[in-house]
Parts: structure tokens; C-alpha cells; sequence
């Protein structure tokens, strides 16, 4: 079972303003940062090889997953894994 769901974004990013609607229309909570703001998010992404946001992390009991975002069967998949546990 996800236990908690960090999405990275930015401000004025339309991916990330729609994972974070996608998520509330389920009630489905999440903690966000803004990679703009928060440097060592931003380097953690870039140490990961992402250059691009949203990227979605989700934590469970075994560990984590890490999803970049680019379109909606993306957001799609990354709800269907959240509701899967």
C-alpha cells in the first residue's frame, strides 16, 4: 500500500497542475515540491537523470517508485499502481 506521494514540479507546469488535480479528484493526498524553490530536490532529480517535471514518487512498505510524467496514460498508470497498493 503507497503510504505517501511526493510529486516534483514547478511552477506554471501544466503536467504538474494536472497530476496534482488528477490526485485530488480521488482524494487521493500528496506532498509537492516545487523544484524551483527547494535546490536539493532539484539535484536529487538531476542525480536520478531526470531534466524534465512532474515526477511522481511513491513510497510503500518495500521501497519507492519514481515516474516521470508526460502525458495522461502516465498519470493514468501511476493512479492504477496507487490504488493497487
Amino acid at each position: 500500500m503507497v503510504t505517501e506521494i511526493i510529486i516534483y514540479g514547478s511552477t506554471n507546469c501544466s503536467g504538474c497542475t494536472a497530476m496534482k488535480n488528477d490526485l485530488e479528484s480521488r482524494s487521493l493526498k500528496y506532498r509537492y515540491i516545487d523544484v524551483r524553490s527547494d535546490p536539493d530536490a532539484y539535484a536529487e532529480l538531476i542525480g536520478r537523470g531526470y531534466t524534465s517535471v512532474p515526477i511522481v514518487r511513491l513510497i510503500d512498505k518495500t521501497g519507492e517508485k519514481w515516474y516521470s510524467v508526460t502525458d495522461y496514460s502516465d498519470r493514468l498508470k501511476i493512479i492504477s499502481n496507487i490504488k493497487r497498493g
